[in-house]
């Protein structure tokens, strides 16, 4: 499949339904150890998340990333991302984010990654937030060099590193 040009217009964001997982499930499969480590990591539950997703959401609630093709006949899954409102019943869940902000996680599949996909949507997804008046939060492991450029070219800074059940997260927000 040839790529699109201009990655940022071909793509687009479709709720995670039960419909998607067996298309998902193998891309997820062999790479748990890449997902964030709040998100499912069987089928089953894969498919328990996705009942949670709500049809009308926002862009980022628990959204498939699809990319068109340059022939635009094709819609391909190219990944996933979340957005997470902190509120005062999960706050904990969060460390480091504060009460109104939205924590987002992602991922995109190997095939895909190392063409800037995951920044294009991480920023697209940023700027839904601050359109709805919301405040776009990262916590990335303090070893994923990766991620972290992804978070800078999407328009995140580093805030602060915070230590999480043993593991040390580093905090960045939208600017």
């Amino acid at each position: 499949m040839s790529l699109p040009e201009d990655i940022g217009e071909a793509l687009s964001f479709m709720p995670l339904t039960q419909h998607w997982v067996p298309l998902l499930w193998p891309l997820i499969e062999g790479h748990i150890e890449e997902i964030p480590r709040s998100w499912p990591t069987t089928h089953d539950e894969l498919e328990k998340w996705a009942l949670g997703t709500r049809k009308q959401q926002t862009i980022a609630d628990r959204s498939v990333i699809l990319m068109q093709s340059d022939e635009g006949r094709e819609h391909l899954p190219v990944g996933l991302i979340t957005g997470d409102l902190v509120r005062g019943a999960n706050s904990t869940n969060f460390p480091g984010a504060e009460f109104g902000d939205v924590n987002i996680a992602y991922m995109v599949f190997s095939l895909y990654r190392g063409q800037g996909i995951a920044s294009r949507a991480l920023n697209q997804v940023r700027q839904a937030w601050i359109e709805d008046s919301k405040s776009p939060v990262l916590r990335i492991d303090i070893g994923n060099k990766a991620s972290q450029s992804v978070a800078e070219k999407a328009g995140f800074v580093y805030m602060e590193t915070v230590e999480v059940n043993g593991r040390k997260l580093q905090l960045f927000r939208s600017i």
